[in-house]
């Protein structure tokens, strides 16, 4: 059992609730290896995936600022009036 992906944890759940107040959604659409090797953010980087490490004990404020940081770098901001609504488009 303790080899199966946990998901919907408290952290988790409380990062996706910061992310939502500040505008943000996101869906998990891949499992990621629990683990901190170099390897395995060398393999997401050469996916094209961005990587942000979020421990379960940060407060919900500064992991929400971090995962923002990292998405405001890569997604341009779009005015109020934009139809995209300030998400990507693609």
């Amino acid at each position: 059992m303790s080899t199966l992906a946990r998901r919907d944890t408290r952290p988790e759940i409380a990062l996706r609730s910061e992310l939502h107040r500040r505008g943000l959604r996101y869906r998990v659409q891949v499992t990621v290896p629990g683990n901190r090797r170099s390897s395995t953010d060398e393999e997401l980087h050469a996916a094209g995936w961005d990587v942000v490490r979020v421990w379960e004990h940060e407060l919900p404020e500064h992991a929400g600022d971090l995962v923002e940081d990292a998405y405001r770098q890569r997604v341009p901001s779009r005015s109020p009036t934009d139809p995209g609504g300030g998400h990507p488009q693609g």
